[in-house]
Parts: structure tokens; C-alpha cells; sequence
């Protein structure tokens, strides 16, 4: 099937009306990731979703179109749908590295820091494991994606260490409240 030509369309409706079939897939996923590097979230979120209605898709290639989806919530900081999205990565490709991270980043900013970290050491386990076989659904040799995972663990950690001084000087500070207040 030869690729579509936007010019030839009238306006963007028309074009797309004619690449979201089941048949241009694979053209409609590059003009969806295209949406997406442009930085038009929105309408990549939509495009992704078109594409995942296709009934002819691989579970790969719709673990991929997901893994997508899940990176325009997190650019959109929508945690919960990141964590949903990746839900569904996982359901598909349950060894999937960048899923795990991606739901490591979505609990850690959700200061879930308990789960980020059992995120972390899953998915650290997938990419090392990656990294030793040379995956190549990893891009590269996967030791990025461990140090993604290291660097996230760090900051968890740092998290964890300030919410616990602020919990703590919010208790000294009702304690000197209280002693203030008392006759």
C-alpha cells in the first residue's frame, strides 16, 4: 500500500480519517510518535488509542503502542493513567523494563516510595538480565536503562529521607505547640 501524502488531504481530519485503518498501522504509529516528538500530547494520546482499536496488531506491537501511551501521561504528569497504562504493558510483556520504570516514576511521584522501590529492583532484575543476553527491544546494550533505574533509586531514597525529617520536625513542632499551650 503506498503511504499517504498529508498534502494531498484538505485538512488533517480528512488524512487521518484515511490513515487510521487497520491496513496503514504501521504508517499511522510513526505519524502518532511524530505527533509526539512535536509535542502535540493530546492528539498522540488519540492517535495511539486509534491504533490500539486495530484488531490485526501483534501483542508486541500493542505492548508497544501502550509503552507509548504511557510515556505522553508521564510528559502529562496523569501518574494514575501511567500507572494504568503500564498495567497493560505488563499484562502483555510481563518482563518489560521500560513498563517497570515507567510505573517506578509514576509511584515515586505519587510518593508511593515503597512500591517505586519494589518497581525498581523488578525492573532493574529485567534490564540487567537484558543486559547480559543484549536484548534489543532494550535500544542498545540495556545498561542505560539500568542506570535510569539506579538514578531513580537514588532519588527515592532522598525522598524518603526528606519526607521523614519533615514528618519529624512537623511532630517537634506540635510538641512545642502543645507544651506552649499548656498552663
Amino acid at each position: 500500500m503506498e503511504p499517504l501524502d498529508p498534502s494531498e488531504f484538505e485538512d488533517r481530519d480528512a488524512y487521518e480519517l484515511q490513515l487510521f485503518v487497520p491496513e496503514r498501522s504501521d504508517e499511522a504509529r510513526k505519524y502518532a510518535n511524530s505527533l509526539l516528538r512535536a509535542g502535540k500530547r493530546e492528539r498522540a494520546a488519540a492517535a495511539y488509542k486509534k491504533i490500539m482499536a486495530f484488531d490485526n496488531l501483534l501483542p508486541a506491537e500493542r505492548a508497544k503502542l501502550f509503552s507509548h501511551l504511557a510515556l505522553v501521561r508521564i510528559k502529562q504528569w496523569r501518574w494514575d493513567d501511567v500507572l494504568k497504562v503500564c498495567g497493560a504493558v505488563l499484562k502483555i510483556e510481563p518482563g518489560n523494563a521500560k513498563a517497570l520504570y515507567r510505573r517506578a516514576l509514576a509511584r515515586h511521584a505519587l510518593k508511593d516510595f515503597e512500591e517505586a522501590l519494589v518497581e525498581i529492583e523488578k525492573g532493574r532484575a529485567v534490564a540487567n538480565q537484558a543486559t547480559r543476553e543484549r536484548e534489543p527491544e532494550l535500544e542498545g546494550d540495556g545498561t542505560g536503562l539500568v542506570d535510569k533505574f539506579d538514578a531513580l533509586e537514588k532519588q527515592v531514597h532522598e525522598d524518603i529521607a526528606r519526607a521523614k525529617a519533615a514528618s519529624a520536625l512537623k511532630e517537634e513542632s506540635l510538641r512545642n505547640f502543645a507544651s506552649d499551650a499548656s498552663p
